[in-house]
């Protein structure tokens, strides 16, 4: 794991920002894989959803950090090499199994743009809440209540009924799983911001204005492509 005192000079942006990254993604896919989350879905998947992710939140993170005190074309700039890095990144994690960033940068484009609607148009944590749900694929905090309430509802008829005695372990288990998805919500709450916070403190070591002689040369040589 890498640790950045604010003293620290950056002496490579590329090197710099690809580490933040990687640990990023590192940090969410290890936390949401975790069982306390429910996400039943591939290892494959997980790295990829993973990946998005992080990058929503460095370009959240960056925009908090830096928007109100910076040039837009300092901004500019840092969208510019990070999200050559990004791809650079993705490729490597992605490519050698069909997904390289060129044929799947439509999606990827989708998901991050749904990802920066929902956090406009919604507070926290109504916006993680919906976030988490689509990164892992699981119901909305609403369904996952509502599904919980039904689950009580019926046990409370369950538990009064002698003959149905045979059915309320089934019953408790089902009430237990639902309360525990409720539970991960809860958790979110915290984790999200967390990362964020993580992710400022790390960009707070850039100097914006360093990265403009690195945003031309990608510039340049993407118009050569």
């Amino acid at each position: 794991m890498l640790f950045f005192k604010k003293s620290t000079k950056i002496k490579n942006y590329e090197t710099f920002l690809s580490e933040c990254l990687q640990e990023v993604h590192h940090k969410f896919f290890d936390e949401l894989s975790s069982k306390n989350y429910f996400w039943d879905r591939s290892y494959g998947v997980r790295q990829f959803e993973s990946f998005i992710i992080s990058k929503f939140i460095i370009d959240y993170s960056l925009k908090l950090q830096f928007e109100s005190n910076s040039k837009p074309e300092e901004l500019e700039n840092f969208y510019i090499v990070f999200n050559d890095i990004f791809i650079k990144e993705y490729n490597k994690l992605f490519e050698s199994i069909g997904m390289s960033y060129g044929e799947m940068e439509t999606l990827i484009n989708e998901k991050i743009e749904n990802y920066k609607q929902l956090r406009s148009e919604y507070k926290p944590p109504t916006c993680w809440h919906s976030i988490y749900s689509i990164v892992t694929h699981n119901k909305t905090i609403e369904e996952t209540v509502d599904e919980l309430n039904k689950q009580k509802k019926g046990f409370s008829l369950i538990k009064s009924n002698p003959k149905l005695k045979h059915m309320v372990q089934k019953y408790e288990n089902v009430i237990n799983n639902f309360t525990k998805k409720n539970d991960a919500f809860i958790t979110v709450e915290i984790f999200f911001p967390k990362m964020i916070r993580f992710s400022k403190e790390k960009l707070k070591l850039m100097k914006l204005k360093n990265l403009s002689k690195l945003a031309k040369k990608i510039e340049k040589t993407s118009e050569k492509k």
